[in-house]
């Protein structure tokens, strides 16, 4: 990368450096016991909190931060949450998201909420719209014929399964798999 030819004091160091050391073994450095480390999180500046601030949408968040004892910052991170979401809207769930998942989310600063910054886009989103106190998921379960026979029959019947507040399953009608035009 040319940057106007203001770097070449770096390379002529590192050449030097790397010369003078050559074939020592790097003896590492050792920590004093006046200095302590801790997991921080890049967006808060304050302690991580494990498995989430490592679960930023961008990548993990965290690094180890040197302090001198007793320095080190005692508040965990407010940035960073970890939201139920619906599987199906890939909104925040409710109580009647039947499919969840989790994800980290950014907390976007009181009254930022609608300016368009770096962690807008990994905002808490809003709540589900499409599972509510009167939504219902049907998902039909077929049952064959038991026949010992060995023959094999159309399903006669099939079980209903709403999933939602105060639902009981129930059995569809015979009249739907039997006749012309029946549902199999």
């Amino acid at each position: 990368m040319d940057n106007g030819g203001t770097s070449f004091h770096k390379d002529i160091w590192r050449n030097i450096m790397n010369r003078v050391h050559e074939g020592l073994e790097d003896p590492g450095f050792t920590v004093p016991d006046s200095v302590e480390t801790a997991e921080i999180c890049r967006k808060s500046g304050k302690r991580a909190v494990s498995g989430v601030c490592d679960h930023d949408p961008r990548g993990d968040a965290v690094y180890t931060e040197y302090f001198a004892k007793g320095t080190a910052p005692a508040e965990v991170c407010d940035k960073h949450v970890e939201v139920s979401i619906c599987a199906d809207s890939g909104k925040r769930s409710t109580e009647y998201c039947p499919t969840k998942t989790t994800k980290v989310c950014m907390v976007l600063p009181e009254g930022e909420e609608d300016l368009a910054t770096d962690d807008s886009v990994f905002s808490i989103p809003g709540y589900c719209n499409i599972h509510g106190r009167n939504s219902t998921i049907i998902s039909p379960t077929i049952e064959d014929n038991d026949n010992s026979g060995g023959e094999t029959t159309a399903p006669t019947k099939a079980t209903v399964v709403p999933v939602g507040p105060g639902y009981q399953p129930t059995t569809a009608p015979e009249w739907e798999y039997t006749g012309p035009g029946a549902k199999h």
